[in-house]
């Protein structure tokens, strides 16, 4: 309907949170510039003036400053631009969080989110039955732990606190003050780790398509 009733107007912008149709217009307008690249490479052999692209893709972006938590506009993530999956832009995100070296506690904020996301996705595909996410993730340390014991119940309760308590806020005094969530870092470790392990090639593929 957008593309039917819109198509020619002289300026759109379409705002979702819905990855669905952000991918249904990600492809519309991805089109629209390869089609204007198209008629580009014509006018230059004409040695005619070019056209700029059509269409251009931005995201908020959360962050806080002063305590104060704002937010901004920036240039579309490339894991966002270049995958049709938000499952390949979360093992992104967690990837680009275990190996930064300089760390600011304003990355904390959103991480405990992502890697919920990432974890619920990955473990219900990977044990598609009843269940909450404690048991399944029982289960993979347990399947882990079956060939070489590698994942310490320590490791496990650090993963799970990240992907249930930071994401979810169940602790009303998170919204008044900070939380040390420098342990963070060690939790989306291990959680990219329980992955890896709990199916190698899987996680192979996963690293082999990060954009970079």
């Amino acid at each position: 309907m957008i593309n039917t009733h819109f198509k020619e107007v002289g300026q759109l912008f379409i705002s979702t949170h819905n990855f669905q149709l952000f991918n249904l217009v990600k492809e519309w307008f991805i089109n629209k510039n390869n089609s204007t690249k198209k008629d580009n490479e014509k006018l230059e052999s004409e040695n005619k003036t070019e056209k700029p692209n059509p269409c251009e893709f931005f995201m908020v972006e959360n962050f806080i400053k002063s305590d104060v938590r704002k937010a901004k506009i920036i240039t579309l993530d490339k894991t966002l631009r270049n995958y049709k999956s938000e499952y390949h832009f979360l093992f992104a995100k967690l990837k680009e969080f275990s190996e930064k070296q300089d760390t600011q506690y304003e990355d904390f904020y959103t991480i405990g989110n992502m890697a919920r996301r990432f974890f619920d996705i990955f473990v219900d595909f990977k044990i598609p039955t009843t269940g909450d996410q404690k048991s399944k993730m029982e289960v993979l340390i347990k399947n882990i732990n079956n060939l070489d014991e590698k994942i310490s119940t320590v490791a496990a309760g650090k993963v799970y606190k990240l992907v249930n308590e930071f994401s979810h806020n169940s602790d009303p005094t998170s919204t008044i003050e900070h939380k040390d969530k420098r342990e963070s870092k060690d939790a989306i470790k291990i959680l990219l780790n329980i992955v890896k392990e709990s199916d190698p090639k899987h996680f192979e593929i996963l690293e082999k398509n990060l954009v970079s």
